[in-house]
């Protein structure tokens, strides 16, 4: 989608700065105040979901990559993402009764047009990996789900950072606040013809049939796993 900054002409975003990230970064250094990401909430709804739009801007924070804070769904609700603009990679993770044992962790590799389905009871973060260009992402979400940050901000951030070197070379290291955190595997989407989401269409204008899944995750649940939803890089 084109014209993405007609959504979101007068409408204010949510910053985060690095100032309010400090919590869930490897080490924080830099200007306090400057911006790591915008996010656009309620841009448009519809059906009981939110339309959202994520500007993730470029630049280092000493080694690790930008990227956004971190969530989890309540109600074990899904989400689908979009990359609108630029490259994106995602790092998801599952834990089962404790946030700390860290069960499953992957992380997406997706360029424009690729969406990514988060299905239940996934975090997810979203990294910029490029580093003269900003990222733009659109996410659908069930207005009847809210957002989870505690076991980020307790952890200091997911279950590994993803950082660059000077040569350029993307490296993950595993977060040592975490009790266990397993081998990162990765991952790039794939199209479900099946639920008619493809990477041709805007998630924008993705009609209600095709968003139910956010609405109704356990209808869904055995369809949307990591198996249906990605292919193994």
């Amino acid at each position: 989608m084109e014209d993405f900054r007609e959504l979101i002409k007068n409408k204010k975003p949510q910053s985060r700065t690095l100032e309010k990230m400090k919590e869930v970064l490897k080490e924080p250094g830099g200007e306090l105040s400057r911006i790591i990401y915008d996010v656009y909430r309620n841009v448009a709804t519809a059906d009981n979901l939110r339309y959202d739009l994520t500007f993730l801007y470029p630049g280092k924070i000493k080694d690790e990559l930008p990227k956004t804070y971190g969530h989890y769904h309540k109600n074990s609700m899904m989400e689908i993402m979009e990359v609108v603009s630029g490259k994106s990679l995602w790092l998801i993770q599952k834990y089962e009764n404790d946030p700390k044992i860290i069960k499953e962790a992957y992380l997406i590799e997706a360029k424009k047009g690729e969406k990514a389905i988060f299905p239940t009871n996934f975090g997810a973060i979203s990294i910029n990996p490029r580093e003269e260009e900003k990222t733009v992402l659109s996410n659908w979400v069930s207005l009847k789900t809210e957002s989870d940050y505690l076991p980020y901000k307790q952890f200091h951030g997911a279950c590994y950072y993803i950082l660059k070197n000077e040569s350029g070379e993307i490296i993950f290291e595993k977060n040592p606040n975490y009790t266990n955190v397993p081998e990162l595997i990765k991952l790039k989407p794939k199209e479900i013809p099946e639920l008619e989401i493809t990477f041709s269409k805007p998630l924008y204008e993705f009609s209600a049939g095709q968003l139910e899944f956010l609405n109704n995750p356990k209808k869904y649940k055995n369809i949307l796993t990591i198996e249906n939803c990605y292919t193994k890089i």
